[in-house]
């Protein structure tokens, strides 16, 4: 019998993890080494600080050197699986430029310092928004396909020195139809009724492998999210806090009842 392994996350302004790297200079999100770690395809709301940061990471790009860190936010995404890369962000107000850089090597920080990184997309359109699309624009350029493993930083750049939130949505769409297994297991019930809302998502995973398992799941002890359920990933907007009781019936899996804060 396999142990299924439940994974409850609390975005109630879309969470997102600062990342570590061995060549720690500033833990600013103003900066690449501070940058946010996106661990996976979503809805995510981020803050500009209103600051630069403490490093110039463009230095040793004379291409950038008109482009100035006046109020920049960092994060990085690495793809679980091949697939195509896109993104939409936008302000409620302000300008938003976008850089993206790629390297062969696991330091990434380190090759945009040293000029070595390659710029894989740039958008300086001065609009409130930007990203990435199959539908190009002035405002958006082409997706990018990226292979299993690999890590992209990505620096958003807001003209106006002011902490302005930011909702993105960052979603890898997987073109290796060989190599979905992953995918096959895996079904999404989202009860959001916003796209940007703030949210609760609980997660059904193999406790050994980390596959999606798609199973009964029932909530109960919430009047606004008690129900039996399908799926492999839920995303909820509860109207108050408070603790539920989650069960799970999936075949060949075991798995004990639990209580948790919602």
């Amino acid at each position: 019998m396999r142990k299924l392994l439940l994974i409850l996350s609390f975005l109630f302004t879309c969470s997102v993890f600062g990342q570590d790297t061995e060549w720690k200079l500033s833990e600013s999100i103003a900066d690449c080494t501070g940058a946010s770690n996106i661990l996976q395809s979503g809805t995510y709301t981020l803050e500009f600080t209103g600051k630069s940061g403490k490093i110039n990471d463009f230095v040793a790009y004379p291409s950038l050197d008109k482009t100035v860190e006046k109020n920049s936010l960092w994060c990085s995404f690495k793809a679980p699986f091949k697939g195509r890369f896109t993104l939409d962000a936008i302000v409620a107000d302000g300008e938003l430029d976008l850089l993206i850089f790629e390297t062969q090597s696991r330091t990434i920080c380190n090759d945009i310092l040293s000029g070595k990184a390659e710029i894989a997309r740039i958008i300086k359109a001065g609009e409130n928004r930007v990203g990435l699309s199959l539908i190009a624009a002035s405002n958006t350029l082409y997706p990018l396909e990226l292979e299993a493993g690999k890590e992209i930083m990505i620096c958003f750049l807001l003209r106006q020195k002011a902490k302005a939130k930011m909702d993105v949505q960052f979603y890898l769409e997987p073109i290796d139809l060989s190599n979905t297994d992953k995918d096959e297991n895996s079904k999404v019930v989202d009860l959001r009724p916003e796209k940007f809302t703030h949210y609760s998502t609980i997660q059904l995973r193999d406790a050994l492998t980390g596959n999606p398992v798609t199973a009964k799941m029932t909530i109960s002890g919430m009047k606004s999210v008690t129900a039996l359920y399908y799926g492999s990933d839920f995303y909820f907007c509860p109207e108050k806090s408070g603790k539920i009781t989650i069960s799970v019936d999936a075949a060949g899996y075991f798995f004990v009842d639990k209580e948790e804060p919602l």
